[in-house]
C-alpha cells in the first residue's frame, strides 16, 4: 500500500500474461475475472491503460462489475453511467505541455 492506496490486482486479455505477476508481485488476471474479484475483493477504483479501440469496451466490463470510480489513462472520451464517476488524464496534451515549456521557458503552471 503507498499513499492510502492498495492495488489489489491487474487484468489483461493477453494470454501470456495473464497468471502472471507484475514487478512489484500484484497478481494479472483475465479481465473476464473482473466482476469476480471486483465483488470479492471490494475494489471501488479502476484505472484503465489501454489502447483507444479498446477503451469503451473495458469501461463497460469495469461499469459491469459495479465498480464506481474509473482513472483512465487512455485517449478519447469514455461513457458511462450517472452514477459513476470518471477522470481522464490525457497524457499527450500533459507532454505537450512539458514540451512548450522546455522549448520556450514557460513556468508551465503545474
Amino acid at each position: 500500500m503507498q499513499e492510502g492506496f492498495e492495488i489489489l490486482a491487474l487484468f489483461d486479455n493477453h494470454p501470456a500474461k495473464v497468471g502472471q505477476k507484475s514487478r512489484s508481485g500484484i497478481g494479472i488476471y483475465d479481465i473476464q475475472e473482473l466482476r469476480k474479484h471486483a465483488r470479492r475483493d471490494g475494489i471501488s477504483i479502476a484505472v484503465i491503460a489501454v489502447p483507444a479501440s479498446a477503451a469503451q469496451k473495458v469501461t463497460d466490463q469495469v461499469v459491469s462489475a459495479g465498480i464506481k470510480a474509473v482513472l483512465s489513462f487512455s485517449p478519447g472520451a469514455l461513457k458511462v453511467p450517472a452514477d459513476v464517476k470518471m477522470k481522464s488524464v490525457d497524457l499527450t496534451v500533459s507532454l505537450e505541455s512539458l514540451s512548450f515549456y522546455l522549448a520556450h521557458g514557460d513556468s508551465g503552471g503545474e
